[in-house]
């Protein structure tokens, strides 16, 4: 089986590349930012000063632990034990498992998308305050991503730490493209999609077909 995620990881490289070109060029199509996605980013700066001086990880091993709870509830499987502490980490016992349980925490942003939520159900004078958590902590998200991958974390062994790697890339460029398409006006879904078959298609021939 892990060599088959290894081929899939080799495979998903090239997906990658195109995805995160894709999402760059789309976002360089933005001319004027507008004050949702002003208040996007400062959120997003705003946690990485934090993070330069203290590190929320009792926050981190929370959402951590959560997200495993979270997509196994959402495959069917039950909880058996859930623990968080602040000196020992985190600890879920769960009664199902499979590569997306096991790397949820790694591209599923909790926080963020908790508070995007919020923000779709408050009222619009409210909603910069939204764009700004939502800003923050993926900016949160991101940065714990990267420093659990550093310490080589057992959830991303265990399905083999190149397809893991990978795959959690390809799943964090796309959850980030859906989550400031929600927050912008300006950035859409859909045409960061075309956009990367547009530049797919150029690279193998297909628009002077």
């Amino acid at each position: 089986m892990k060599q088959f995620k290894l081929v899939i990881g080799i495979l998903l490289i090239p997906v990658c590349l195109l995805l995160i070109a894709a999402l760059v060029h789309t976002l360089m199509q933005i001319q004027a930012l507008q004050q949702t996605e002003i208040y996007f980013l400062a959120g997003a700066t705003a946690y990485v000063l934090i993070h330069l001086v203290f590190r929320w990880e009792f926050l981190h091993v929370m959402s951590h632990e959560v997200t495993h709870w979270l997509f196994t509830l959402c495959f069917g499987g039950k909880i058996t034990e859930l623990h968080v502490t602040e000196r020992y980490g985190g600890k879920v016992i769960v009664n199902r498992a499979n590569f997306l349980i096991s790397l949820s925490p790694y591209f599923f942003p909790l926080f963020a998308v908790i508070v995007l939520l919020i923000g779709l159900l408050i009222k619009s004078e409210f909603q910069i305050y939204a764009a700004f958590l939502t800003g923050f902590f993926l900016s949160f998200h991101i940065l714990f991503t990267i420093n659990s991958i550093g310490r080589g974390q057992p959830d991303i062994y265990q399905h083999g730490s190149f397809f893991s790697c990978v795959f959690i890339v390809f799943a964090n460029v796309l959850i980030i493209a859906a989550v400031f398409s929600v927050v912008s006006r300006q950035f859409r879904y859909i045409a960061f999609l075309k956009d990367a078959y547009n530049i797919l298609a150029g690279l193998i021939g297909l628009q002077n077909a």
